[in-house]
């Protein structure tokens, strides 16, 4: 078996360096694709060594090495490349004299990477710009359509920043005529002055020093080949370790240290994909080792072990039903106790004998890596890892935008940025959002804060603070929250309000100086690190995360901002303004990385696979190994038409083809086992089958495969699927609802209750006796139940001094309260109730102005109604009743009660679309037989069905006559009439409620109007119905678990998802 590559020379050169007269180690110097090659060499050299003391060589990358030669302060920084894309920025906007509001960074940063890469591949291979420039001008497909001399991706990216900002790209893709030539001219004038700004983005950036990788090359062998540096005058042997592809200016490099003989160059070229593909992987084999061939004889020979990959490797392929469950596989794989037989099959298959040695041995972590092809799976796999693992060391960068704490501040800089727009007031939905953020839920583990937090939300809600502004929020923060606990301290400092703001900006906004926000975000930061650890092994990942963001992300912002004001005293403006650093601030926290750094000799190794170059690992597993992400599939974000790259050999993605070969099959070389994963549905990225990689190790070099497909059913919390009713909790509910002597705490039916129960008796048992509901409306703004309540409301306050008067509502009091402001004042009293603030012009103010019209609209109809009937009393409105009803407690809350002629009208009020016609042709003419009626599909008109209820209990409990008598009103033997009225209605009165009956089905256009609720309009077994149905909730032997049907009224129910009924459309 072979040993690792590294491994192989750290044994040879502690060999060698223990020869009598030898070049001590320490005068070696080893420069690899990165820094973590050389911690392992370091590492097999000292186990070389032992106990005996060693000066180790200098272990580098070229990137390095020209850092300090150029005396460039600090190491490689995976955020350099956000500060040097806006560096490219600020010469853009300098040279195409734009301003900040035609172009933000935030628009730029796609645009600015590919110029970036740009500049990168011209620097690297040592383009000289302007002549480059004149083949893009004389570049005969210009007078032609741009749209063929440019990608679509690079069309697209190009029109965003020299057209308009907002323009629609479908408008930009068809254009002709003027517009086509106006585009041309504007193009042609970007490529004329990208010599400019190419010059002056490089100039900012020397200025901070910053440099990015292709400018520190082209420098160092443009003073190479002019004789102003020399890379091997230190006297230090140079040892070039597994390198690959290169380009003109490194190759310029690499011929400087070998025309000095002070230069060593190894190379991991062995196995039959890398040296028998010259067109893949070994695409660049026969140049790196002709031109700089590696030790033949003599000391620096090394007798490489040759990997025989067909027979020391063993592979499997694993498929799984979705991403998340190949990082449960992985869990299983590497799993020593309890293993099933499934993943122990597996497992034996990776081993020559029997025996299923465990992937991974926590006392040899250095044998086995986990490859991450794709970055998204790091926290679904770090989340699902056996809790007997140990230490885990992760190497790769990650997006900071995936973590709690910067998804809060993306958040909060949205909402800061609204709060001055909207005349410095917060939504209550903003609000609400900001105190259940996953990063602040530490600080409300306390249950004393908690309940402090939920106390502030209902009373916001409560209270319909649907607009704030930060003094009353900070009232209410120092109200609910005790003096001097952080949790305190942090939302103070969220809703902190800047003392002064600048003057007001073109869309009228007056906003604070920029420096104000960033100061604000840090002060966030040093109240969320909460503990400090005394090493950084043992520090809490998430307080480290936080560390990072504030030391590398935030602390340069504010440092450079007030560094300008200390410069540029005298100037009145400053360019960080508050729109600037929002812009600034957002897109570092969209674009950043964390780089994981981790401990690299300790724990389960988990990596990309770039940072695997060079290392060698017994066991790897690789999720995420389907065609589309390994490799990933292959672009390139360049503004250099492709045409121009390959006459100037700048790379193409037959370069990152190349290179991903490369890293890919040297990873298999020395590997003794290998677990492939992926993903088998198709979607955007993934075709769903096994990466071309994979079936080439399989199908062409005979590496053995076992192909096996892994399951992880998805099951609800029953496993049976079954409904499972609390008997306990139904007990308690029967016993209460049915209390003799009914108390305040007691429950009680409704006629919404009942609908419920109609519709769908389980919907009935989650919502009145699980007491699940709806979540309280958060949208800032009245939904339709505010906005109903509104309106009855006023209603209510209209009325109110007529209720109980004879003939109170004539033709005079109607005209009267017409031609007066008592609508006005009554909406406004009843806003006032509702604790509803309004701003002129926003949406709950036109909700007001509705409801106005809507009161008015409803006066109207009664006036016609006093034209067409006569007077009317009015005996109330949002009348409440307790009662006993059929052996329940029950509680009525009617809209309205009036009466006209002979007829009392019970009347519903409905601001919505609802009808007046209530179908029961599903139910039964037997009450006996209701249980079985209730297991049809069917939703049922809710309004008419509780005028129903409203009416039979009335009646059948005397409630009607203690109520009139309660009033004063004498009526004999009346009427009583269900009626809906709808002001938003053509005829808001003509509520008349009609029945479609059992006997009517097939008959199309025939139903029963309800004109008198005591007569014959509503048959007796619906009068019935209405009474076994709660006879049926409190009988003991009755079960709610009835299958009621279909589940097309699920979507509208609150405990929808708790219920096997409902299943989404879009599973």
């Amino acid at each position: 078996m072979a040993e690792p590559f590294l491994k192989q020379i750290a044994e040879h050169f502690y060999t060698l360096i223990s020869r009598p007269g030898a070049t001590p180690l320490h005068q070696y110097r080893f420069i690899f694709h990165n820094q973590r090659a050389g911690i392992f060499l370091c590492h097999y050299l000292k186990q070389c060594a032992g106990q005996t003391p060693l000066l180790l060589p200098e272990c580098t990358t070229m990137n390095n090495l020209l850092r300090q030669r150029f005396h460039m302060a600090g190491e490689e920084d995976p955020n350099s490349e956000l500060l040097i894309i806006h560096k490219i920025y600020l010469a853009y906007r300098q040279v195409m004299g734009l301003t900040y509001e035609e172009r933000s960074f935030e628009d730029f940063y796609d645009f600015g990477k590919s110029l970036l890469r740009d500049f990168d591949d011209i620097d690297k291979h040592l383009v000289e710009v302007d002549s480059f420039l004149e083949n893009i001008l004389n570049h005969k497909e210009l007078s032609e359509d741009l749209t063929t001399f440019l990608s679509k991706r690079q069309w697209e990216g190009v029109c965003k920043l020299i057209y308009e900002k907002d323009a629609k790209l479908p408008e930009l893709t068809t254009m002709d005529g003027s517009k086509s030539e106006e585009m041309k001219k504007r193009f042609l004038d970007f490529w004329m002055k990208l010599p400019e700004i190419y010059d002056t983005a490089k100039g900012l950036m020397k200025e901070e020093g910053l440099a990015y990788e292709g400018m520190m090359l082209r420098e160092a062998a443009e003073q190479i080949k002019g004789g102003k540096l020399s890379l091997t005058d230190d006297g230090m042997i140079t040892v070039f370790v597994g390198l690959n592809a290169q380009t003109r200016a490194m190759y310029r490099i690499l011929d400087h240290f070998r025309d000095s003989g002070k230069a060593i160059f190894y190379w991991d070229y062995f196995t039959a994909p890398i040296i028998d593909s010259p067109g893949l992987a070994g695409s660049f084999v026969r140049y790196n080792t002709t031109k700089y061939p590696a030790p033949t004889t003599g000391d620096y020979h090394i007798n490489f072990d040759v990997p025989d990959q067909a027979h020391e490797l063993r592979t499997a392929l694993i498929s799984t039903a979705s991403a998340v469950a190949q990082t449960g596989a992985i869990r299983k794989l590497i799993e020593d106790d309890n293993r099933e037989d499934g993943w122990k099959k597996i497992v034996q298959s990776l081993s020559d004998t029997n025996d299923s040695d465990p992937l991974f041995d926590s006392r040899e972590p250095l044998k086995t890596a986990i490859v991450l092809p794709d970055e998204n799976l790091l926290l679904p796999l770090l989340s699902n890892m056996p809790k007997g693992i140990g230490k885990i060391n992760v190497t790769m960068g990650y997006p900071i935008k995936g973590i709690p704490v910067a998804a809060m501040l993306s958040l909060l800089l949205k909402y800061w940025s609204n709060y001055y727009k909207r005349n410095r007031r917060y939504r209550l939905t903003e609000v609400c959002e900001i105190l259940m953020l996953a990063a602040l839920s530490k600080f409300f583990s306390d249950e004393g804060m908690a309940k402090a937090r939920e106390s502030l939300k209902d009373k916001l809600i409560r209270e319909k603070k649907f607009f704030i502004s930060s003094s009353e929020l900070q009232g209410l923060i120092i109200q609910h929250f005790p003096d001097e606990s952080r949790t305190r301290e942090i939302l103070l400092t969220i809703f902190r309000e800047a003392d002064t703001l600048c003057e007001p900006t073109t869309d009228g906004v007056c906003y604070p100086e920029g420096a104000v926000l960033t100061t604000q975000v840090d002060d966030l930061l040093k109240l969320l690190i909460t503990e400090s650890a005394s090493t950084e092994e043992e520090e809490d990942p998430e307080q480290g995360m936080i560390k990072y963001i504030r030391r590398e992300l935030i602390l340069p912002q504010l440092t450079s901002q007030r560094a300008y004001w200390e410069r540029h005293a005298e100037s009145a403006t400053s360019p960080f303004t508050y729109s600037v650093v929002t812009d600034l601030l957002r897109t570092t926290i969209a674009r950043a990385r964390i780089p994981f750094s981790g401990m690299p000799l300790r724990g389960l190794q988990v990596m990309g696979l770039l940072e695997t170059r060079g290392l060698d690992f017994d066991t790897v597993i690789i999720p995420d190994a389907s065609e589309g992400t390994l490799p990933t599939a292959t672009q390139l974000d360049t503004t250099i038409p492709f045409s121009l790259r390959k006459g100037y050999n700048l790379p193409t993605t037959d370069l990152q083809e190349q290179t991903r070969a490369y890293n890919f099959f040297r990873l298999m070389s020395r590997a003794k086992r290998v677990v492939f994963l992926y993903d088998s549905r198709t979607g955007d990225a993934s075709a769903g089958e096994p990466s071309r990689y994979v079936q080439l190790l399989r199908d062409v070099y005979g590496v053995p495969m076992y192909e096996a497909e892994a399951s992880f059913p998805l099951t609800r919390a029953e496993a049976s699927g079954d409904f499972i009713e609390d008997k306990t909790l139904v007990s308690q509910y029967r016993d209460s609802v049915s209390a003799k002597t009914p108390t305040e705490k007691v429950k009680r039916l409704s006629a919404s209750r009942m609908k419920d129960f109609h519709t769908c008796p389980r919907r009935f048992y989650y919502t009145a006796i699980e007491g699940i509901r709806d979540d309280e409306n958060l949208s800032g703004v009245l939904d339709k139940r505010d906005s109903g309540t509104l309106f009855h409301t006023a209603m209510q306050i209209l009325y109110e001094k007529k209720e109980g008067i004879t003939d109170g509502l004539s033709l005079n009091s109607l005209t009267e309260i017409l031609n007066s402001d008592a609508i006005d004042n009554a909406v406004d009293k009843s806003a006032m109730e509702l604790h509803l603030e309004t701003k002129k012009s926003d949406y709950n103010d036109n909700q007001l102005e509705m409801t106005r019209k809507l009161v008015r609209r409803m006066v109207e109809a009664d006036l016609e109604r006093v034209q067409a009937g006569g007077d009317i009393t009015y005996v109330g409105g949002e009348i409440e009743i307790e009662t006993t009803y059929e052996g329940a407690n029950f509680k009525l809350i009617i809209d309205r009660i009036d009466i006209q002629g002979d007829t009392v009208n019970v009347i519903d009020y409905k601001t919505g679309a609802d009808s007046t016609e209530c179908d029961l042709s599903k139910w039964t003419t037997e009450p006996a037989n209701l249980s079985e009626c209730l297991k049809q599909a069917k939703e049922i008109t809710g309004g008419a069905l509780q005028l129903l209820y409203y009416c039979d209990v009335m009646l059948k409990t005397g409630e009607f006559r203690r109520l009139l008598d309660k009033k004063g009103i004498s009526i004999d033997l009346p009427k009583v009439r269900p009626m809906i009225f709808k002001p938003k209605a053509p005829d808001a009165t003509d509520g008349t409620i009609t029945l479609k009956l059992p006997e009517q089905v097939g008959r199309s256009y025939v139903r029963s109007e309800v004109n008198d609720y005591t007569s014959s309009d509503v048959p007796d077994y619906i009068k019935d119905c209405l009474g076994e149905a709660v006879r049926l909730i409190l009988d003991n032997d009755f079960s709610f678990a009835v299958e009621a049907g279909d589940a097309n009224g699920c979507g509208y129910c609150p405990a929808a998802m708790l219920c096997e009924k409902f299943v989404p459309k879009s599973w």
